[in-house]
């Protein structure tokens, strides 16, 4: 046990000097010849040495691309350009009221529209009225 940690701290002592004094290089003593920038040899009786752990490495998942249902593609869906084109002609509809009200155009349909719908209300509200005075009379 002791043999064992002594060779540890020794191994421990050496590589600390090894490593800092290195250029880069990432060559291992080999048993019995002198290490490169040091003046000690490493000893030539086999150690036990632990190999590093390694970690098994998993290859990096893929990136993941999104699934397009059955026949869509990537532009604009049928319902977004039906409502864009909605907008514009509701647009379109309303300056050409508000142009016609600034401007003060008054076509003659228009006033015989106007005319009838009135008229319609008040036969409509005289029928009502005809309702409410039967009902609150007790006829």
């Amino acid at each position: 046990m002791r043999r064992t940690i002594a060779i540890a701290a020794a191994a421990a002592a050496l590589a600390v000097p090894a490593s800092a004094g290195a250029q880069g290089s990432s060559l291992e003593p080999v048993p019995g010849q002198p290490v490169p920038g040091n003046t000690t040899t490493v000893p030539a009786e086999p150690t036990v040495t632990v190999p590093p752990a390694e970690t098994p490495v998993a290859p990096a998942p893929a990136p993941a691309q999104p699934q397009q249902a059955g026949g869509q593609d990537k532009g604009l869906a049928w319902l977004t350009v039906g409502l864009i084109a909605l907008a514009v002609v509701l647009a379109a509809i309303l300056v050409v009221i508000l142009l016609w009200r600034v401007r003060g155009w008054d076509p003659l349909w228009l006033r015989r529209w106007r005319h009838a719908t009135a008229e319609a209300g008040w036969r409509i509200s005289l029928g009502t009225a005809e309702l409410r005075d039967f009902v609150r009379l007790g006829r």
